[in-house]
């Protein structure tokens, strides 16, 4: 008499075709979730260093004060790019609205980033620890490093390629700046940027490219 009960189950070639199904999206899950948490990193540098500017400009408008030989004094706030480490760093010089009586200065109003006394006071930033300066300049060309300053008391904006080369009688620089982060290892990947106008003081995030 024969077997009535027919064997029910996967057979290998089944269960192998199952089990590559399950590892290529799951692969494509990682892959997925990396690209993103890349993106994410990028975004929130993008925003730290908007942020950053706001900070600094407001401190100038504030007239926020520095101690400076032992006394407090008013100070010109900014911030300085660069494409080697540190890449980013706040900067702080002092603010003068009228030289000593005994100066031979024939400015006022001016940021002192050339001054004997100046010695600009720079600290090193982490927006995140992963992340780098790739590309700084305007469109349709790159420097190594730029320097942005903001002056009491309404924050004007004032910008080189250097620190002490913001001279006291510099005039703001007409052309937008965009400052392109990315993520070290990364190169090769899309990069984010933010772009900022010396005329309103105002940065913005540059649409992914």
């Amino acid at each position: 008499m024969g077997n009535i009960y027919k064997k029910s189950g996967f057979t290998l070639v089944e269960m192998l075709i199952v089990l590559t199904i399950i590892g290529l999206l799951a692969t494509l899950a990682v892959g997925s979730f990396g690209s993103a948490r890349k993106h994410a990193r990028l975004d929130i540098a993008v925003d730290s260093v908007m942020s950053l500017m706001k900070q600094q400009q407001g401190k100038a408008k504030t007239g926020r004060q520095t101690a400076g030989g032992g006394v407090q004094q008013t100070s010109c706030y900014g911030l300085f790019f660069q494409k080697i480490k540190p890449y980013i760093q706040t900067v702080s010089v002092p603010y003068i609205a009228v030289p000593p009586v005994l100066s031979n200065s024939p400015y006022a109003d001016y940021c002192d980033t050339q001054g004997v006394a100046a010695s600009p006071n720079l600290t090193p930033v982490e927006v995140t620890d992963d992340v780098f300066v790739q590309d700084l300049g305007d469109v349709g060309s790159s420097i190594s490093s730029l320097a942005v300053m903001f002056k009491p008391p309404f924050g004007a904006v004032l910008q080189a390629t250097a620190v002490d080369q913001i001279a006291p009688d510099a005039l703001v620089d007409n052309k937008a700046v965009r400052i392109f982060l990315n993520q070290i290892g990364n190169e090769t990947q899309a990069e984010k940027g933010v772009q900022f106008d010396p005329f309103s003081g105002m940065a913005s995030r540059i649409p992914s490219l």
